[in-house]
């Protein structure tokens, strides 16, 4: 065979070759699912019920930060941790969640866009269906001076010990905020007495609620078996349902699904409304 013909030939054989291997890298490089969740983009070499299977994480410090600090733990509280485990980064670049088998990317430019990218993976793994208006949550809860926190008699351990109890202290630490109307990080007794901001838990039995017993540094409430109506216009509800989802109704806040969900949900919510809470019983505030 002419030389001239072989080298043609194998300078089309190599050309054929590259343009396979760019091919294959650009599948691998290219998302094969998407869809976004809590108002966040979500883009994922795996199918969205392999992730979801990823509750083992291995999680990195985030030493000197506030939002990531918050994030690992809200996702420490809902996996399992495991050095060897799925890994997940917490990076600042634009708003977005990015999945393969190896690991998770959570990514966000500021603060609450760091959060929102949070809790929308904990949503997207965990199957809990999130207003894509998740955020407003903390400005719909504070826009009350009656904290309302009701939830469903059916419920078990789980939500109750967990996240009813989880959001109760989250609205304490709100509460105490509040009052302190100068800012000086002290409540004087007359930032008490004055003070208009109350919380009240109930728990629902059909359409009726009762008033439950409630003690904190600033408030101790002891009426029982005050019964109203639970058609309050505003408030957190915990309700046994068999969607589990995050959702805004008005000026209520629907957390719903099984005990397990209801939990999960109530560490999204609790990390919403007083992302500074989590980091303050574990000192870093």
């Amino acid at each position: 065979m002419d030389p001239k013909i072989k080298a043609v030939i194998a300078l089309l054989i190599v050309a054929i070759l590259a343009a396979g291997a760019y091919y294959l890298m650009k599948q691998v490089d290219t998302p094969r699912y998407s869809k976004k969740v809590a108002g966040v983009q979500v883009d994922s070499m795996i199918s969205f019920d392999d992730a979801a299977k990823k509750t083992a994480l291995a999680l990195f410090d985030m030493p000197g930060t506030t939002a990531e600090t918050t994030c690992n733990f809200e996702l420490s509280q809902v996996s399992t941790l495991d050095p060897k485990g799925y890994q997940v980064s917490i990076v600042r670049k634009p708003i977005g969640i990015t999945l393969d088998w190896k690991g998770a990317t959570i990514s966000g430019e500021t603060d609450d866009e760091i959060l929102q990218a949070c809790h929308a993976y904990v949503c997207m793994r965990d199957g809990i269906d999130c207003t894509s208006n998740l955020m407003e949550i903390k400005n719909l809860t504070l826009r009350n001076n009656d904290l309302i926190l009701v939830i469903d008699n059916s419920t078990g351990p789980k939500a109750m010990n967990g996240g009813f109890v989880e959001l109760a202290g989250a609205l304490g630490f709100i509460q105490a905020h509040l009052i302190d109307a100068d800012k000086n990080g002290i409540v004087e007794p007359e930032e008490v007495n004055s003070s208009k901001i109350h919380i009240f838990p109930y728990i629902m039995q059909g359409d009726l609620c009762i008033l439950q017993k409630f003690q904190d540094a600033l408030q101790i409430t002891n009426i029982t078996n005050d019964t109203t109506q639970c058609n309050f216009r505003s408030g957190i509800y915990l309700q046994r349902s068999k969607k589990n989802s995050i959702q805004i109704d008005g000026r209520r806040v629907i957390i719903s699904g099984d005990d397990e969900h209801i939990y999960t949900g109530s560490v999204i919510v609790r990390d919403i409304i007083s992302p500074e809470y989590v980091r303050f019983l574990h000192r870093l505030y």
